[in-house]
């Protein structure tokens, strides 16, 4: 993230912690990019990588007030909608062979 940045994601964050639905929707128009190219890896569509930027996006929102404003968010962003996304294969890789498991059955 560049220096000019910075004070602009602190704002937009230190709006989130509050819950201000405008400082909620920049944040998610300012990364939505970001967020998409990575959740466009681990998907099959486009529809599928939007709902998960969106589960995400809810996941920053609610755990907002643990994430520390002195260190950098963007790799805290990437975690967090790295880990949505592996859940959400473990959880289709889970229904999938249960599945299979009960036609076998």
């Amino acid at each position: 993230m560049s220096k000019d940045l910075e004070p602009f994601i602190i704002n937009l964050l230190k709006g989130c912690r509050k819950n201000d639905r405008k400082s909620q929707r920049n944040l998610y128009q300012h990364f939505y990019g970001y967020g998409l190219s990575i959740c466009l890896r681990y998907s099959e569509q486009r529809d599928e990588a939007v709902e998960l930027l969106n589960e995400a996006f809810m996941k920053v929102f609610k755990n907002l007030k643990s994430f520390d404003i002195a260190r950098p968010f963007r790799p805290w962003l990437r975690t967090i909608i790295i880990n949505t996304c592996i859940n959400k294969f473990r959880k289709k890789k889970l229904r999938f062979e249960h599945g299979e498991l009960m036609e076998n059955h």
